[in-house]
């Protein structure tokens, strides 16, 4: 943004950035003249039915007399029987993405190597609620045999929960900033998944979504997000980011980074192997930790500095080693 002669970093103002997020208009929200309830696919219609009634339990039997353009409504997609940008995007039909134009309506997977050369990819347009499981069943999701010496895994384990997929892929279609005229990306590699939106995050990191374990105050497309939530695509209330954590650390894999340094992108990964043997050990072996002492063993075990503070309590539990700044996993 520009004060007087001079540019600063929107972000390095947050009071001001929040109120121009407050002020600016919701994309998803906005309707297109051109459009009609016959651009919407009639199997994402119908999935979105059975996953709205799933949500709604007690209210199964009127969902099932509502016609289409009643049921549109309902469920925060249609606007007075108007469709809307997220009506499109959800549910729309493949040649509806013209309709948005020049927003972007795409999900690209791409399959990289070792030596990151593309060997593979594949594009995915509407309808995006139907996407999550295409896009699933092009990973590939091995089987982790490199088990910690002198341990024993419970069970074999993929490198890919394919709810923790799901939740950051969903995230990035609900935060995705449409008018950026971006895709969504989600890179494989031997190693890792990588999951791209454009537009900056507006949490100030990831951790404080954990901490404060609630609804974010303030969501890029408030239209978008209350439909994903009707339709179980996402969680507003603050559980969706937390839970993948846990789920990761009861896999005993590394957690997922959020990377959030570029202002105009938001990139999560999430690792699909073993970094060191010592940190899976602590986790089997110590089922109690609570989840902000796994995530300051994550940052430790991937050679991230920890606060002074958290490295003396980790130090004083036995968890960790070394005088600070330095640290390493305990034996």
């Amino acid at each position: 943004m520009r004060i007087g002669t001079s540019k600063t970093k929107l972000k390095d103002n947050p009071e001001l950035e929040r109120v121009l997020w407050l002020r600016q208009t919701d994309w998803s929200a906005e309707t297109q003249p051109m459009a009609t309830i016959d651009d919407l696919d009639p199997t994402a219609i119908a999935k979105a039915r059975s996953e709205f009634a799933e949500k709604n339990r007690t209210a199964r039997d009127e969902i099932d007399s509502w016609d289409d353009a009643t049921f549109l409504n309902k469920a925060k997609l249609t606007i007075g029987g108007r469709v809307t940008n997220a009506a499109l995007l959800l549910l729309g039909k493949p040649e509806s993405a013209a309709l948005i134009s020049p927003a972007v309506a795409r999900i690209s997977w791409i399959l990289k190597d070792d030596d990151n050369v593309e060997q593979d990819y594949a594009h995915f347009g509407p309808p995006l609620l139907l996407q999550g499981d295409r896009v699933l069943e092009k990973i590939r999701n091995l089987t982790i045999r490199s088990l910690p010496s002198g341990t024993l895994f419970p069970r074999e384990l993929s490198q890919y929960d394919p709810w923790v997929i799901r939740e950051a892929l969903n995230n990035a279609i609900a935060h995705q900033d449409y008018r950026l005229h971006g895709r969504i990306t989600v890179v494989e590699t031997p190693e890792q998944l990588m999951i791209t939106n454009v537009g900056h995050s507006l949490p100030e990191s990831v951790e404080q979504v954990i901490r404060q374990d609630a609804p974010q105050e303030i969501y890029r497309n408030p239209f978008l997000a209350e439909a994903m939530v009707n339709l179980n695509m996402i969680d507003t209330q603050g559980g969706g980011i937390k839970r993948m954590f846990r789920t990761q650390a009861d896999r005993f894999f590394p957690l997922p980074d959020y990377d959030l340094s570029n202002p105009e992108r938001v990139v999560v990964r999430i690792p699909g192997r073993i970094l060191d043997e010592q940190y899976t050990r602590l986790l089997m072996g110590k089922p109690d930790l609570d989840l902000t002492e796994v995530m300051l063993l994550d940052r430790v075990q991937k050679g991230q500095r920890i606060p002074h503070e958290a490295h003396r309590k980790l130090r004083a539990k036995g968890l960790i080693e070394g005088r600070y700044p330095n640290a390493y996993l305990s034996a």
